[in-house]
């Protein structure tokens, strides 16, 4: 009872025809596409899972500071690692004309590739970059050290560094207050001293 529930929820049956899906609007969808929808999906979400599993046991550290906050819990609040791939559905009723269709393959396939995730570390890391010297360019001094170790760092060291320390998350960085202490928490991290400053700040 329950099962035909939770499958009424995603719409109307799907209708199937002489080879052929068609989705609740109207969209036709032969079997083989379907299938390698299906299995694309399940690629996808399988790299998820292991992306996941990569950093379940990890505690989370904000710069130098272990925090409490568990990642389960972060998880039932919505709340996922940057770097994380996206889940995925297979459902077929979702799309409303062919080009919704062909454009979310498209982005299976690409999400497929075995070097998605490096590609997605390396476009975070510019991000990132960018965020910094948007937020930090008033002191450029301790700015620089940090811009240059993050560029020279090794993909796999930092997209470690995101998944285990909040600092390193872009959304972190769009909050005013702090804004020193955030830069310096950061140089820590990095290795990097941080000379006398004035802490006073207009945040």
């Amino acid at each position: 009872m329950a099962r035909n529930r939770k499958r009424g929820r995603t719409g109307p049956n799907l209708k199937r025809d002489n080879g052929t899906i068609i989705n609740q609007y109207g969209v036709e969808i032969n079997e083989d596409e379907a299938r390698r929808l299906r299995n694309l999906v399940q690629r996808v979400n399988r790299k998820r899972e292991k992306m996941l599993q990569q950093f379940k046991d990890k505690p989370l550290f904000y710069g130098g500071q272990r925090l409490d906050e568990s990642r389960e819990q972060l998880m039932l609040m919505g709340e996922e690692l940057d770097l994380i791939v996206r889940k995925r559905s297979a459902s077929l009723n979702k799309f409303r004309d062919r080009h919704e269709f062909n454009r979310y393959m498209g982005q299976l396939n690409y999400a497929a590739r075995t070097d998605y995730e490096a590609y997605r570390t390396k476009l975070y890391k510019r991000n990132y970059m960018s965020a910094l010297e948007k937020q930090y360019g008033m002191y450029p001094d301790l700015l620089k050290g940090v811009l240059m170790k993050v560029r020279m760092m090794k993909p796999e060291a930092f997209a470690q560094l995101v998944g285990m320390d909040r600092l390193f998350q872009i959304k972190e960085h769009y909050s005013l207050g702090g804004v020193l202490d955030r830069l310096k928490a950061i140089r820590e991290k990095l290795g990097l001293s941080n000379p006398d400053y004035d802490d006073e700040e207009e945040y």
